[in-house]
């Protein structure tokens, strides 16, 4: 459906009158949508990620625990996420590029901006329970490593969503979004592999004589 749009913004914006419009029945009565957006879904959504993001703001402010910051800032990018989706649905604007694309990209985006404070609390735990990973593993290494490729798929997935905003770039866009899922994706698997291993590590060699602030992250 994208691509019709493109073509059909290149029709109108031409001079040439021998070119003909695209039919009204070729789009299909969602535009480039595809489907009808749930009120009530988007309603619920903007509801629940407002009081997650919220109590996540409160809690980070309470306990000064800054490195968990993109996990409200990823909630606010749902919030705004869903909230172009109830606008369109409520106003019917099914065709406009803008709002399709306002409404796509932080829904893609928000899950790597959330890996972030993921990556840092696993560094944290590693720190905090005493566990002598090899070189490789090390807390500082796992979380500046992940950090970067987070962020740089994070940048191919925000240009990506750039270029989609023009009708001429917008299958480039689509390929370098494309390229940065996969890549956020590819970059989860090894955290989850990094993940299980340091459960692996507290299950066979648990922490001892911890200070009492270590043992907090068990409640």
């Amino acid at each position: 459906p994208l691509s019709i749009l493109i073509l059909h913004n290149s029709m109108n914006n031409t001079t040439n009158s021998t070119i003909p419009e695209v039919p009204p029945s070729y789009w299909g009565p969602y535009g480039i949508w595809g489907y009808e957006p749930i009120l009530g879904l988007a309603i619920a959504s903007i509801i629940i990620f407002t009081i997650l993001g919220g109590i996540l703001l409160y809690q980070i402010i309470r306990h000064r625990t800054w490195y968990l910051m993109p996990l409200p800032v990823g909630c606010a990018m749902e919030i705004f996420s869903f909230a172009f989706r109830l606008d369109v649905r409520i106003g019917g604007d099914y065709f406009g590029l803008a709002k399709y694309v306002c409404s796509l990209l932080p829904l893609i985006l928000a899950p790597t901006i959330i890996a972030m404070a993921d990556y840092a609390l696993v560094s944290k735990i590693m720190i905090k329970g005493g566990i002598k990973p090899p070189r490789l593993l090390r807390p500082q290494v796992v979380r500046y490593t992940f950090l970067i490729a987070d962020v740089f798929a994070l940048i191919l997935q925000a240009a990506g969503g750039g270029l989609m905003a023009n009708p001429s770039t917008t299958p480039t866009g689509q390929t370098i979004i494309t390229i940065g899922i996969v890549l956020s994706l590819v970059i989860f698997v090894f955290f989850l592999v990094v993940t299980a291993y340091i459960q692996f590590r507290i299950g066979r060699e648990p922490p001892k004589d911890l200070p009492k602030e270590a043992t907090r992250w068990k409640r």
